[in-house]
């Protein structure tokens, strides 16, 4: 998880690289506000891609930094509320949206806004599922040129999201388990994990280290993931749906003025239960 990035709309908005730091990244935001355009695409009133922007940008203000916080938030060691991190977290998605980083009337936007917004080049990048750009581009123009570029850290250096989100499984009900299994253990060989990231865009968790992502929608990370600065899915941990779900509530109302930081980090620990 990071940002899918149209390169050619930068370019042709007059963005020659995509920003490495917060400074740079506002700075984009008001030029291409000027132009009409936005660098972020934001579905506003869908609570899982605020969700998931939300922990996007967690990536580089909690865990680059606290590797380990969900497990000290297990411990009862650390809140969300009391975390400057997280803190931070819901305030850079807050400066986001007062920079203009997002289209008009984000608060509002469904997934169309960020499946057209790319496509039709009046924004250059979204938080969205990496694999989502081949799926983007067959509607886009082929100069739109696709890739997967981090978030800038507020300091020291960037972190992205990786996690393995689909899985192939064996039903324990299966009826023919020995041919399943041999089925599995083809797929997880080279060539197929290769032809798998080929048609789906996303990596294969057991070979990504692996592979020549010269040239592919994963070029601006490879080495962040090949050094391993990245994180799972913060809520692929948590222990129980309700905390993501405070997140999707709260985050949009942090768009509109209906919640504030302290509401939403308070309401995350309520739903974790202790």
């Amino acid at each position: 998880g990071a940002i899918v990035a149209s390169l050619g709309t930068a370019k042709m908005k007059g963005l020659d690289d995509f920003p490495t730091t917060m400074s740079e990244f506002t700075a984009a935001c008001s030029s291409l506000q000027s132009q009409g355009a936005s660098l972020l695409a934001l579905a506003g009133a869908a609570g899982p891609n605020v969700g998931l922007t939300i922990q996007g940008i967690s990536a580089t203000r909690v865990y680059a930094d606290t590797p380990d916080w969900n497990q000290q938030r297990t411990d009862g060691e650390v809140t969300f509320a009391d975390s400057q991190g997280w803190k931070d977290t819901l305030q850079t998605f807050v400066d986001l949206k007062d920079a203009g980083c997002f289209q008009p009337g984000a608060e509002g936007g469904g997934f169309d806004a960020i499946t057209n917004g790319l496509a039709q080049g009046t924004s250059v990048g979204s938080f969205i599922p990496s694999g989502a750009a081949i799926e983007i581009s067959k509607a886009a123009p082929a100069e739109a040129e696709f890739a997967v570029e981090p978030f800038p850290a507020e300091s020291g250096e960037p972190m992205v999201l990786g996690s393995s989100n689909y899985t192939l499984s064996i039903n324990a009900k299966a009826q023919n388990k020995e041919a399943a299994a041999d089925f599995l253990t083809w797929m997880a060989e080279p060539a197929q994990q290769q032809r798998y990231y080929e048609l789906s865009g996303e990596l294969p968790v057991s070979a990504f280290d692996t592979l020549d992502l010269t040239g592919t929608i994963y070029e601006p990370v490879a080495d962040l993931l090949k050094n391993k600065q990245y994180t799972p899915l913060p809520n692929n941990i948590w222990p129980n749906p309700s905390v993501y779900e405070a997140l999707q509530v709260g985050g949009p109302g942090l768009l509109t003025g209906q919640s504030t930081i302290d509401q939403v980090l308070q309401s995350m620990d309520a739903a974790w239960g202790n």
